[in-house]
């Protein structure tokens, strides 16, 4: 039985018999995940604090302001509560078996697999990360996002490696490119066997 190994602190691997898994974890430093913790639980009692005001005396006009900001309070809430447990409880998986790429950004066991074929990827690379705020944005530890690798997949552009170092994507790159080659290699020696 294999073992695990590990290319980054954040990113593993295991070979398996005729395939290969890699765990990328979007786990946060303990001070970060304590802010986002504070903020989840912050947002959560204002909210609360909002739905309380709609059982007092107030005019139909105040509560209907109250309702709309609660709308609004609600879609953040989810928001917020999803980037909390991602952080918490969520992974990225990767797996390569019989020429795909099995790609699931997944929280627990909850998440839609993706399967690209290995033959069919083109321009696997580093994701181009252009200066701008949407870009600082999307590097924040309160969203989900910062690809930095990708791949076009019949003409439509894959990203994955949410928030990876430079460093730690360069590597897993290296070790896909390597993966890759040795899967395509592996099917055309059973394609000739055929």
């Amino acid at each position: 039985m294999a073992s695990i190994k590990q290319i980054s602190e954040r990113i593993s691997y295991k070979q398996h018999e005729g395939f290969s898994t890699v765990v990328i974890s979007p786990r946060l430093d303990d001070r970060k995940q304590l802010l986002l913790t504070f903020w989840v639980f912050a947002w959560t009692f204002s909210g609360l604090l909002f739905i309380a005001q709609l059982f007092l005396d107030y005019p139909v006009e105040m509560k209907r302001m109250i309702v709309a900001f609660l709308v609004f309070w609600l879609y953040y809430e989810y928001r917020i509560g999803y980037v909390w447990l991602w952080r918490r409880k969520g992974v990225e998986l990767l797996k390569i078996e019989e020429g795909r790429l099995i790609y699931k950004r997944s929280v627990r066991t909850y998440g839609k697999a993706y399967e690209y074929y290995i033959d069919n990827i083109k321009e696997f690379g580093l994701a181009e990360i252009k200066p701008g705020f949407s870009n600082v944005l999307a590097d924040s530890f309160w969203v989900i996002g910062g690809e930095r690798l990708r791949f076009l997949y019949q003409d439509r552009e894959v990203r994955f490696g949410v928030q990876l170092s430079e460093e730690e994507a360069e590597k897993l790159r290296k070790f896909l490119n390597e993966k890759f080659v040795e899967e395509l290699k592996r099917l055309k020696e059973k394609s000739s066997e055929n």
